[in-house]
Order: C-alpha cells, then structure tokens, then sequence
C-alpha cells in the first residue's frame, strides 16, 4: 500500500531534480543527492545486495511509475537515477553514466548502483570511467 508521505517525497525531489540538473554540475548534484559520481572501474558484482527497507522499495516502485510517464527531458534515466540515489543514500550508492552508439548516434544512459544491486543497468551501454592522467 502507498502512502501518501511516498508520493510527495517521490514528487517533490523529482521537481529539484528536474530544477537542479538546470543549475548545478553533475557531480556536484549526486553528491548533493547522496549518490557521487563514480568514475572508476565499477565495484565488483561479489558485493552483496543491500537489504531494502519496505518504505525504500515502495519509493522506488513509485519511482519508477512516475519516470515512464515524465514528461519533462529526453529520458528520465539520470533523474530517476538521482532521486533512487536519494531515496538510498543510507546504503552508499553511487550513480553510473554510460554509453552506446546506434548508428551514427552516441546514446547516453545513468543507472545506480549499490553494492552488487544495479538499478537501470542496461548491457547495451559501456560505463564511462575516467581516464588515468597522462
């Protein structure tokens, strides 16, 4: 059962988000968000997953039902990575950019991940890292 308190929190922080990626540089708004950018080689997969709270799967099912029908931005992935971040944050998450090409086209894609957990994982898109220092 949702409750009431779920939806405003889930609304609420996707309209910061929404107002925010306008004003703030990405990294400095994951960690705002309790998600950091992670730029290394991802965590290996042995880590185990977190084990949610009710109210935290409750968010994130809302969560999701809400980024299908946002109609703000090209593809919620990255807001929707960001507020699963701040819904999480008591377990650590990082926030994971990506991408793919298709075509002559370079396809970006966020996603989550909290230990061997990954919310919105795609095998299509290559996780960007950055690069040593020359």
């Amino acid at each position: 059962m949702m409750h009431p308190l779920d939806s405003m929190f889930v609304l609420g922080w996707m309209a910061v988000v929404e107002v925010a990626l306008r004003l703030l540089p990405l990294p400095r708004m994951a960690t705002w968000m309790g998600c950091p950018l992670a730029t290394l080689e991802p965590a290996s997969t042995s880590v185990e997953r977190p084990g949610l709270r009710p109210w935290e799967r409750r968010r994130l099912l809302l969560l999701d039902a809400l980024c299908r029908r946002w109609p703000f931005g090209d593809g919620p992935c990255l807001r929707q990575a960001l507020v699963a971040g701040r819904i999480l944050r008591h377990h650590h998450p990082a926030l994971r950019i990506g991408a793919a090409f298709a075509d002559a086209d370079v396809i970006a894609h966020a996603w989550l991940e909290v230990g061997a957990l990954q919310l919105g994982r795609s095998d299509d898109f290559t996780t960007l890292i950055a690069s040593p220092p020359a």
